[in-house]
């Protein structure tokens, strides 16, 4: 199991402008941004936030999915 920090940087407008990865080991970060079905462009909304962390673990690949948003 595998544990990261997904960061999530948004506008004031909650705008998300960049998503990091830190920390994984075992699994791309581009799969876990994929996976999370969050993308740079997007408004963001708590739901979204919600959805991306179950997405992250129903793919079975993590133990500890945290998020941090970043204005």
């Amino acid at each position: 199991m595998n544990f990261f920090l997904f960061l999530l940087f948004i506008t004031k407008e909650r705008i998300i402008y960049d998503i990091k990865v830190e920390g994984n080991v075992n699994v791309s970060s581009e799969f876990i941004i994929n996976s999370s079905g969050l993308k740079k462009g997007n408004f963001l909304k708590e739901e979204d936030v919600k959805s991306s962390i179950k997405n992250l673990y129903n793919t079975k690949n993590f133990k500890k999915v945290s998020v941090e948003i970043l204005s």
